[in-house]
């Protein structure tokens, strides 16, 4: 099953468990076209294919945190549509070249900052300097192992929405096959699918999640995920057997 991102499953869910009154977002015009020129910079993106960090998690991400800021609907007090400028940077770009294991995530976020930072001067965007500077801090802010406290809403959302994205999408290839991959490379060593489970398991026990819209969705989406993630790992080891 491949990984989907529909948003109007996502909300029937919500609406279904009556957890946070959410809407579909709409954007406007120029919000669309600048979505459609960071989806055009993403087609240079040096790890648009790895296994797991790669076009399609950035696009999903975005999904994810176009309903939950709707939901949430809280102001940073940058004015106009720029708090949403820079949920889309940042939810766009956030993991763009990612090394998929080859480096330390620290080592990833300040290439991708610098490659942020640098693609807004040299575009022209015409950002504000306050937004900006939102957009550098929230991508810093995912670095994994999270060392790094959410110190706004868009910040939360980030984070929320990161964590989110496998679970949201149901499909356990996701973490046991293409996040199993970047895995091995940063490990220098095969990893079994047991190891995996373990893994997740114990991440999804103590993940965390900032805002009552992500919690809302993970209380949701969780349960069903780990299930499913047991029964691969159940199936491939009777494969494999």
């Amino acid at each position: 099953m491949k990984a989907t991102f529909p948003l109007e499953t996502i909300l029937s869910s919500m609406r279904q468990h009556e957890q946070v009154v959410v809407k579909m977002p709409v954007l406007n015009h120029f919000m669309t076209r600048l979505e459609g020129k960071l989806l055009d910079v993403l087609k240079s993106n040096p790890s648009a294919d790895v296994p797991y960090h790669n076009n399609k998690h950035m696009k999903g991400v975005w999904s994810i945190g176009q309903v939950m800021w709707e939901a949430e609907g809280e102001s940073l007090g940058l004015g106009g549509d720029w708090e949403y400028v820079a949920l889309m940077f940042v939810c766009l770009l956030h993991d763009y070249g990612h090394s998929a294991g080859k480096d330390n995530d620290h080592y990833n976020v300040l290439s991708t900052r610098e490659f942020v930072s640098e693609l807004i001067a040299r575009n022209g965007y015409s950002l504000p300097s306050r937004v900006t500077e939102v957009i550098d801090k929230a991508i810093e802010c995912t670095e994994f192992p999270f060392v790094i406290p959410p110190r706004n809403k868009l910040e939360m959302v980030m984070r929320d929405c990161d964590v989110l994205y496998a679970t949201v999408s149901l499909d356990p290839t996701l973490v046991m096959e293409d996040l199993r991959a970047e895995i091995q490379v940063a490990a220098k060593r095969d990893v079994t699918y047991e190891e995996m489970l373990v893994g997740q398991s114990k991440f999804m026990e103590s993940a965390e999640l900032f805002t009552e819209t992500g919690r809302a969705i993970w209380d949701i989406y969780a349960p069903r995920y780990l299930v499913r993630l047991q029964e691969y790992v159940k199936e491939k080891g009777t494969t494999d057997g």
